[in-house]
């Protein structure tokens, strides 16, 4: 089960980078269509989602890379960090769906933040034994 998690953490690590990158680019898209920049907090609001778009990027990354590393305490941190980041995923999900991005790719978002969770979890639970 310890290579079943880390696994999982590993592939949904992997697609939740891929997928915050995409709904970055739509976010970027957003603001540069903007005709003016009279609406202040529409702005002030994509700029804040994208950063949190941002760290949603870095928290899979660095999950990714400390499951893979052998000390057990750092497997342990990295499982934590992909099960924030798995909710943090399923977070951004309510966002991004309000700009009227695809059905699927709300839905395969959805699948893919649960699964990191979920790969997290049985780490964090098959990894202290």
């Amino acid at each position: 089960m310890k290579k079943t998690s880390k696994i999982i953490t590993m592939i949904g690590s992997i697609i939740t980078i891929f997928l915050m990158f995409i709904i970055m680019l739509g976010m970027w898209m957003i603001i540069l269509d903007m005709q003016g920049i009279g609406d202040y907090n529409k702005f002030f609001g994509v700029v804040i989602t994208a950063i949190v778009l941002v760290i949603a990027m870095i928290l899979p990354l660095l999950a990714g890379i400390f499951v893979l590393l052998k000390n057990k305490k750092f497997r342990l941190t990295g499982y934590i960090l992909a099960m924030l980041s798995g909710l943090l995923t399923l977070i951004i999900v309510g966002i991004v769906s309000t700009f009227g991005f695809i059905t699927v790719f709300v839905i395969l978002t959805i699948v893919v933040g649960i699964t990191t969770a979920t790969g997290g979890i049985l780490g964090i639970v098959f990894d202290r034994k």
